[in-house]
């Protein structure tokens, strides 16, 4: 009829359809936090019953590749300089590809730095300057590479080196899981 009323009835209509939306906002992210948390305490239960860092490092990065869609990965134990970083464990990858991403990881073409970075980096494999090595990753299918930099009391031990098919950009809430799984 056009009176207050339909005005009401529209408005109260209007804040219902938004406050529906906020709560599927909120049970969304209620739901990625959930499975951040199991995927944090499955690599904190293996690490708090085993001394063995290979057994940490392999069960860390298949718990980590599995629940965040990573096809394939390596895990690696840095030694100190000069001594090169030792392979631990492989998923989905031959160990000599592993060890040949490890040694010419590029961002953008620089060297293999001496110090890795603290942070978590995504590249794309065209970022390689090495055409050999782009050309091995390109037949594993793999379109880009996550570095995640392991440490602890604030020393690196080692990284992980994940990889996907598809180009795809890591959302705030991915980066900042992968940097808790650095830690």
């Amino acid at each position: 009829t056009g009176d207050e009323i339909e005005t009401l009835a529209d408005q109260f209509n209007l804040m219902s359809a938004e406050l529906a939306a906020s709560y599927a906002l909120l049970e969304a992210k209620v739901a990625d936090r959930t499975r951040e948390l199991a995927i944090l305490n499955a690599i904190i239960s293996v690490a708090s019953h085993s001394l063995d860092i290979r057994e940490i490092l392999a069960d860390a990065l298949n718990t980590t590749a599995e629940q965040m869609g990573f096809k394939a990965g390596a895990a690696f134990k840095l030694e100190p300089p000069p001594a090169a970083p030792i392979l631990i464990a492989c998923r989905d990858c031959e160990a000599a590809t592993a060890v040949e991403i490890m040694k010419g990881y590029a961002v953008a073409g620089q060297e293999t730095p001496v110090v890795f970075p603290a942070e978590v980096v995504a590249f794309r494999i065209e970022d390689f300057q090495d055409d050999r090595l782009k050309a091995q990753i390109s037949q594993l299918g793999i379109q880009w590479l996550v570095f995640v930099s392991l440490a602890t009391k604030g020393r690196q031990l080692g990284c992980f080196i994940l990889g996907k098919h598809e180009a795809y950009q890591l959302s705030p809430e991915e980066l900042s899981l992968l940097s808790s799984i650095g830690k």
